[in-house]
């Protein structure tokens, strides 16, 4: 993904050094949101929204003027709720294919 121009990046909990999670996305007028997860033991806290936050910061600073994310469907409704909650509308239906695995997704728009 770092050769199509993608950033992977840690999550870090500043006070602890704690991994919390991962993002990856791609910077461009468009910015793709290809993954934002958080460690399963740390749901719940408010640390996706505040990783959220602080992304959308980062990206509008780097005039950015939409965010787009593939959202699996099948996997857990929160996470689709998740990005509603955050002012993401869902544009498409798709499939993704990860690994020859195919999975119904949406694709979710949010100008900024």
């Amino acid at each position: 993904m770092k050769n199509e121009g993608f950033y992977s990046c840690k999550i870090v909990q500043k006070n602890s050094n704690e991994i919390v999670g991962i993002i990856d996305f791609k910077v461009d007028k468009e910015t793709y949101l290809s993954l934002l997860m958080i460690n399963s033991n740390l749901k719940g806290q408010g640390i996706g929204i505040k990783v959220y936050e602080l992304f959308e910061m980062h990206i509008k600073s780097s005039n950015s003027t939409s965010l787009r994310i593939d959202v699996v469907t099948n996997y857990d409704k929160r996470v689709l709720d998740f990005w509603i909650k955050n002012g993401f509308k869902s544009i498409e239906n798709i499939t993704l294919n990860w690994n020859k695995k195919l999975l119904p997704a949406v694709v979710m728009k949010k100008n900024l």
